[in-house]
């Protein structure tokens, strides 16, 4: 009767590790960038890894300049982003109406 107890303990105890850590290696990447004029955020994404992410970030660092974005941030992290783009002016909107 122990060794079933056991059996299943060890059980459970290794599908917990192997979900912990089949979730920790499936991150999902974003690329953050925040702009002054026009104050907006912007995610881009998601990426399977870092590197991906850093290697794609140019690109749409290039296509906001070419907009005429000014005074940008850039991050690369892991986010979990609501929404892909975010205007300041919403957000200010939305809380002079509470």
């Amino acid at each position: 009767m122990l060794g079933m107890i056991l059996i299943g303990f060890y059980f459970i105890v290794g599908s917990l590790v192997f979900y912990y850590f089949k979730n920790f290696n499936s991150q999902q990447w974003w690329i953050e960038i925040k702009t002054k004029f026009p104050v907006c955020t912007y995610y881009f994404g998601p990426f399977d890894s870092f590197r991906e992410a850093e290697n794609h970030r140019n690109d749409y660092l290039e296509d906001l300049q070419a907009e005429g974005a000014r005074e940008i941030s850039v991050k690369v992290g892991c986010y979990h982003p609501k929404e892909l783009t975010i205007f300041e002016e919403e957000t200010e909107l939305a809380s002079s109406k509470r």
